[in-house]
């Protein structure tokens, strides 16, 4: 039997409504790249048509560079899974698409972040797109109770379990990401 009564209808519209909303929110999570509803002060959205990463040990040693263009110079990104806690921290270089250098600073209008693609593997690295981790057991006893990933200027990965996940790398500005690069394999070994 069918019914066409007011509710019924003021239902299935008040349902589309939420599936409309409900849709669109999935393309804007950390990590997407449409991030295009986002402006900055002057009307557009910065980009970037560069990023490098450096180690940050002193030497700042080219681990892999990216560009719009022509995307990674390198297939993954390699870390090891070490027993005594040690783990990569990453200065990030982002450039505009004039070669400027876009200022990344902790509390700045910009700062380094990176997410792991929702698609791929979860348990690799340690990741929260808020950038605290609180960490427990054996992880406990190797990083300390908490960890920060994201300083401004540098990232902090930390190894999880052996395995490959990926990631990009996103300028981020205020409580949304401007721009991203390609996703990048991250492979973390015994």
């Amino acid at each position: 039997m069918k019914t066409n009564t007011p509710l019924a209808k003021l239902g299935s519209l008040l349902a589309l409504a939420l599936l409309l909303i409900v849709g669109s929110a999935c393309d804007s999570i950390v990590g997407s790249d449409d991030d295009d509803d986002h402006d900055d002060h002057d009307g557009e959205l910065l980009r970037i048509d560069r990023v490098e990463l450096e180690t940050r040990d002193g030497t700042g040693t080219p681990i892999a560079t990216w560009t719009d263009e022509d995307g990674w110079n390198v297939d993954e990104l390699t870390v090891p899974l070490d027993d005594g806690g040690d783990h990569p921290v990453w200065t990030i270089r982002m450039f505009d698409e004039d070669g400027d250098e876009i200022t990344l600073e902790e509390g700045g209008e910009f700062e380094a972040q990176y997410a792991v693609d929702n698609a791929a593997p979860q348990d690799v690295i340690f990741f929260d797109s808020s950038g605290e981790i609180e960490f427990e057991g054996e992880a406990a006893a190797l990083y300390g109770e908490e960890g920060e990933l994201f300083h401004g200027d540098h990232v902090h990965v930390y190894p999880q379990s052996a395995g490959t996940t990926q990631v990009r790398f996103l300028l981020w500005h205020d409580n949304h990401s401007d721009d991203d690069t390609a996703l990048i394999d991250l492979t973390v070994q015994e």
